[in-house]
């Protein structure tokens, strides 16, 4: 099956079908085939290698994975949630946890500073075997906090998918939309 868009507006009923030669397109017209029956698109593959690769967290605290393509979906790098080489792991030795209240609401969070991110742990792969990011596309299980949102940005990421929003990811999402980042959640039900 084949959809044709006109930015994000699907264009239906367009006389002679979908047989137009492409000088009769409308200008900004994108023409977007459907996967294989039975095989998912890239997003959904690299989301399913993200919920295997999180298996893999050392803090039972956030159980998060990220990996990072290029536009042609290959794999660039990946990580997850863990604690820097050859340190104690939270779910062996225990948590360190950081006290946090939000000044406006009074409220307070507790975050496990122990481990490093999934979407940190990606980033410094990339830069310690020398992979350009610039360009690149990141997915990732839970929304990017602010911290490597404005990693993502000065590493010249283009689009973010992440699965599960962040309950505090309003300024990452300022921030991307700032930095002409194209992102997208795809459960926004939940939060984490």
């Amino acid at each position: 099956m084949v959809k044709m868009f006109v930015g994000d507006k699907e264009v239906k009923g367009m006389k002679g079908g979908w047989t137009l030669v492409q000088e009769f397109l409308p200008v900004g017209a994108i023409v977007i085939k459907d996967p294989e029956p039975g095989r998912p698109c890239w997003e959904e593959y690299f989301v399913d290698l993200l919920h295997t690769m999180s298996k893999r967290a050392t803090c039972s605290r956030g159980s998060n994975a990220c990996l990072i393509t290029n536009q042609d979906n290959d794999i660039l790098s990946f990580g997850y949630v863990g604690s820097p080489h050859g340190q104690p792991h939270c779910d062996t030795d225990g948590h360190v946890i950081l006290r946090i209240r939000n000044l406006d609401t009074g409220e307070e969070r507790e975050h496990c500073i122990r481990t490093i991110h999934a979407e940190q742990n990606a980033i410094a792969l990339a830069a310690k075997r020398g992979v350009a990011l610039k360009d690149s596309i990141l997915y990732t299980l839970l929304e990017p906090c602010y911290y490597c949102a404005k990693l993502i940005v000065q590493c010249g990421v283009i689009k973010v998918i992440s699965k599960f929003p962040y309950k505090e990811g309003n300024l990452t999402r300022e921030l991307f939309d700032k930095s002409s980042i194209v992102w997208k959640v795809i459960e926004m039900k939940k939060s984490y």
